[in-house]
């Protein structure tokens, strides 16, 4: 996985990349030593609200296009999601029909890419 994060680092232009702040700290510290910026990022809702309601957003939209991938499109399908009384989302493993570590990888990144759009914020939450 190094490797491949390392490659797609010199083949795209990575700002910064989010990693699960309790699973992926060697990795972090690998990936650090080699020059990349590593953001921990939680996993729940407080984290996860504001680019899952991202997700939702640009998925009506048709703003959001994978390539018709199918092993992300089988994840999305089989997401499901947690809510709060506030009525925030984020993903629930622990329900979901299928794996969805792409689904929340992908929402991990949009997290970093809407950070890095100009004056862009999450709604509190």
């Amino acid at each position: 996985m190094r490797a491949q994060i390392l490659a797609d680092a010199q083949r795209f232009d990575l700002q910064d990349m989010a990693i699960d702040r309790w699973q992926g700290h060697q990795l972090a510290m690998e990936l650090q030593e080699e020059g990349i910026t590593v953001v921990a990022m939680g996993q729940g809702i407080q984290s996860m609200a504001g680019p899952t309601k991202e997700i939702h957003r640009r998925l009506l939209l048709g703003k959001l296009h994978h390539g018709g991938n199918p092993c992300l499109r089988w994840q999305a399908d089989g997401l499901a999601v947690k809510q709060d009384p506030a009525g925030n989302l984020k993903p629930d493993k622990s329900e979901s029909q299928v794996k969805v570590d792409g689904m929340v990888a992908l929402i991990m990144a949009l997290d970093r890419a809407v950070r890095h759009e100009e004056g862009a914020v999450w709604e509190a939450v």
